[in-house]
């Protein structure tokens, strides 16, 4: 149940996204998708099937998060766009 309403959000807010082309709400929608990665990897693990793929959802999880959370604005592809978007101004302002 936790997993379809994380997978609805992350559909929900990447569509919006999408249709409106702003990149306001991408780091909540990569938070949300790491919370999904992160409940599908310990779904794996529970159900006793200690495999690659449950350690990887998790690990690639915590590092979702630690792009969304843990760095500032300008290493996210949001902050990247916005910096080359200024630059671009300032050169052809000159």
């Amino acid at each position: 149940m936790v997993r379809i309403i994380l997978a609805i959000v992350v559909i929900v807010l990447s569509g919006y996204s999408l249709v409106t082309q702003t990149l306001e709400l991408m780091p909540y929608y990569v938070f949300f998708l790491g919370a999904l990665l992160l409940v599908t990897g310990l779904a794996e693990l529970q159900k006793d099937r200690k495999g690659f793929w449950g350690y990887m959802n998790i690990a690639i999880s915590l590092f979702i998060f630690f792009a969304s959370i843990g760095c500032p604005q300008e290493t996210t592809l949001s902050g990247l766009f916005y910096l080359f978007k200024k630059s671009t101004l300032m050169f052809n302002k000159a």
